[in-house]
């Protein structure tokens, strides 16, 4: 398994080679199918003449939180991209932030870019759940030529995700569902949200005892207008960590990742829900730590002094449902 996935990847990177980011002509592929796919899958989503190069990059202002590769065909295929998701929380983090620490991130710099993704991905594919996600040419509409810039969404398109099969080297259907999301705009709490049982838990089973609903509990806030009130919750599952804020003209959702240690759990900010994003992200992911007593949860969170007091260290008391 390992091996023949390897040799995927081998051969994807040498086609990458062939292959200018410029326009420079595309020399003539092979239509011999490196992978298998059941019948009940319309496309083989590793075959050769569907990849061009890895990538983070979606557009020049967002990064995809894992690394992907696209296609589109507006006639025949329609429109595709190819997941690689990180089982667990660490891994994921990695591509968050460590990879733009460790090597040097420039959007239109593609060949740089395959290479180094390439060079994380081989050897470690049993890390990974690969998803394609696919629109069919019916539910794409456009203006002018195929390309990404023309193409939308029709009203109830259905996207069609397929999990790759590791043992068996096939593509398997699993889901069909109504989507408003283009690729390549899929990020890791899609695959999460929709089939928690292909990722590892964030606690393992002597740690349950963090799972609950948190609210932060104010004590100053009684003679606050009611435009500057905001009420912030932390929802703990042993399948993931959700930061919720909400208040006049605000709402935020994200995924954090949790780590713990003895009696403190330290949260990191993972991905947005629903793009509800704000520019304190650009300054701090840190969402700090939380220390259990035994008696009551203390919050120290670089991200909520920013957002919603002066940005000096505070202590906040949770209060758990």
């Amino acid at each position: 398994m390992e091996m023949q996935l390897n040799k995927v990847l081998w051969i994807l990177s040498i086609l990458f080679l062939l292959i200018s980011c410029k326009g420079r002509r595309q020399e003539k592929l092979s239509n011999k199918k490196i992978l298998t796919i059941e019948e009940k899958t319309s496309i083989v989503f590793f075959e050769k003449k569907y990849f061009e190069h890895f990538q983070l990059g979606i557009d020049e202002s967002n990064k995809s939180d894992h690394p992907f590769f696209k296609y589109l065909n507006c006639d025949k295929e329609g429109y595709f991209t190819v997941h690689f998701v990180p089982k667990e929380n660490s891994l994921r983090m990695f591509w968050i932030d460590e990879y733009f620490k460790k090597y040097k991130y420039e959007y239109d710099d593609v060949d740089n870019e395959n290479k180094s993704i390439n060079n994380e991905l081989k050897n470690t594919l049993n890390k990974y759940n690969i998803f394609s996600y696919q629109l069919k040419k019916e539910f794409l509409e456009r203006s002018g030529n195929c390309t990404e810039e023309s193409i939308n969404l029709k009203k109830d398109a259905v996207a069609d995700i397929c999990l790759y099969n590791q043992d068996n080297k096939s593509w398997n259907l699993i889901k069909s569902l109504k989507t408003n999301i283009l690729p390549p705009y899929v990020q890791n709490d899609f695959f999460i949200k929709n089939f928690p049982i292909y990722f590892k838990p964030i606690l393992t089973e002597s740690r349950l005892n963090w799972i609950g609903n948190y609210e932060v509990k104010y004590s100053e806030n009684k003679n606050k207008d009611w435009k500057e009130e905001q009420s912030i919750t932390l929802t703990i599952t042993k399948d993931s960590i959700l930061f919720e804020a909400a208040g006049y003209q605000l709402f935020q959702q994200y995924l954090l990742n949790g780590k713990i240690e003895k009696n403190t759990m330290r949260l990191k900010y993972l991905s947005a829900i629903d793009n509800t994003t704000s520019a304190v992200l650009e300054k701090t992911t840190d969402f700090g730590s939380i220390v259990y007593d035994g008696k009551k949860y203390t919050w120290q969170c670089p991200y909520i002094n920013l957002s919603f007091g002066d940005g000096k260290p505070k202590d906040y008391i949770l209060e758990k449902k």
